[in-house]
């Protein structure tokens, strides 16, 4: 409720901080942006909530941005009230970033997909103009980015519009990521950069929609699905593709490269084969990788090489022994300031599900009685995810021997499609993953 009532108090704020955009920067928002007119009904419904969350104790931070705003009401900032602003607080959903290799990351909320809310990093400072992530192909990508770079403009005076963005470092192909780098390649020419896992997905979509879904419809057989129900969450996942459009890569990336000087690629494949972070000093832009508040989705191997538990635990474990991060910029939410503690706990969820899919194995149990057990009924898309996230954990155990297949002699003869997989007796179930004094959660 506490992180509910925050996230009201700034949509109410970050509408209020449009509306005191220059002019000019107004005029030049992408079509449909809407400014608020009454902002002191919006000031008031902030400090309305904030008064019911604080309960008589408000935090000082988000009372002195309200007072501020309602002293601009009656007396325009200026450039030096805007800039001292949004030094402190950010401004229209933006903040700054410095960091300690002499770049300066931008971090503009873009909504990629409906109520989906996604990071874009604009980092400054380097070589041209570099966007960590496009965003999707949906009109609210554009409209978020118009804002977040007249924001920037105007609050912090830099000189760069989305029309000047150089170069598009892509985190990993998924399409709240990749979707919009097509409307770049085609509107501003920038070069478009992806690690080499991901190339595929962004120069031919098409193909590999058609491979996902033929190993996504075994997946489904072997999980204990039925056809009719298979056949419906198919068909969900193609129509949640059939928007994007492939385009062209200008260059491809490996572990260890570097974008410019300063910007290091690190490979982290789990949940997306190409997934990478990018390291700029003491900070680290994780993407999906390592996220404040979840644990990123991840799939089974067997749909798409290079993600799965396996390689994901291994990852966390590569950015567990980077020395000298401050400061991790997540794809998704808010800045983590422990990155070190955030992947310990991460390990942690981990193990605790590995653990009770054994605790569930007791019995010969399929995928499908699993993704009960783990996560009750779900629906929809959510239903898919769920049944990837389970069939992962499986795999996982299932590779390191933990669990077996208790219908072997039904699937060598022909009589069982789906696979019912048991606890091996005899076998430790302890040490899923290696991080020593993982912090518990």
């Amino acid at each position: 409720m506490l992180r509910s009532n925050t996230r009201r108090i700034e949509e109410r704020l970050r509408a209020v901080e449009r509306a005191f955009l220059p002019d000019v920067e107004r005029r030049a928002l992408p079509p449909g942006v809407t400014i608020p007119t009454d902002q002191g009904d919006l000031l008031d419904g902030a400090e309305k909530v904030l008064r019911e969350r604080s309960r008589g104790k408000p935090d000082p931070a988000l009372a002195e941005r309200i007072a501020t705003l309602r002293s601009w009401r009656s007396r325009a900032p200026g450039t030096d009230g805007l800039r001292d602003y949004s030094g402190r607080f950010g401004f229209a959903g933006v903040l700054r970033f410095d960091t300690s290799s002499g770049h300066r990351i931008y971090r503009i909320e873009a909504e990629t997909l409906p109520r989906h809310i996604n990071n874009l990093h604009l980092i400054l400072g380097g070589e041209g103009t570099l966007l960590h992530d496009a965003g999707s192909f949906l009109d609210s990508t554009w409209r978020d980015l118009g804002v977040g770079f007249a924001a920037i403009r105007s609050g912090w005076g830099e000189q760069t519009r989305i029309e000047d963005v150089d170069d598009i470092v892509v985190s990993h192909s998924h399409i709240d990521h990749f979707g919009g780098c097509a409307w770049f390649k085609e509107n501003t020419g920038a070069r478009i950069h992806v690690h080499e896992l991901d190339f595929r997905v962004l120069v031919d979509f098409d193909e590999r929609i058609a491979f996902a879904e033929k190993e996504l419809e075994i997946f489904f057989e072997r999980a204990g699905l039925s056809g009719d129900e298979s056949d419906e969450l198919l068909s969900l996942y193609v129509s949640t593709k059939a928007l994007v459009r492939s385009c062209e890569v200008d260059r491809i990336l490996r572990d260890g490269d570097f974008i410019q000087a300063g910007i290091e690629v690190i490979h982290t494949p789990g949940h997306c084969p190409g997934q990478i972070c990018l390291r700029l000093g003491d900070h680290l832009l994780t993407a999906d990788h390592v996220l404040p508040d979840i644990s990123p989705h991840v799939g089974p191997e067997s749909i798409t090489p290079h993600t799965g538990v396996t390689h994901y635990l291994e990852a966390l474990e590569k950015v567990a022994s980077i020395e000298g991060i401050r400061r991790a910029l997540p794809g998704h939410g808010e800045a983590i300031d422990d990155l070190y503690g955030r992947v310990d706990r991460i390990m942690v969820h981990h193990d605790r599900r590995l653990h009770k899919v054994i605790t569930l194995c007791e019995e010969p149990r399929t995928v499908l009685d699993i993704c009960a057990g783990l996560f009750g009924r779900r629906t929809g898309y959510h239903r898919i995810l769920a049944l990837q996230e389970t069939g992962a954990h499986v795999e996982h155990l299932h590779m390191t021997g933990r669990l077996k297949i208790a219908n072997l002699d039904e699937i060598e003869c022909g009589s069982a499609s789906a696979y019912r997989y048991m606890r091996r007796e005899g076998i430790e179930t302890g040490g899923t993953f290696r991080r020593e004094n993982a912090a518990d959660s």
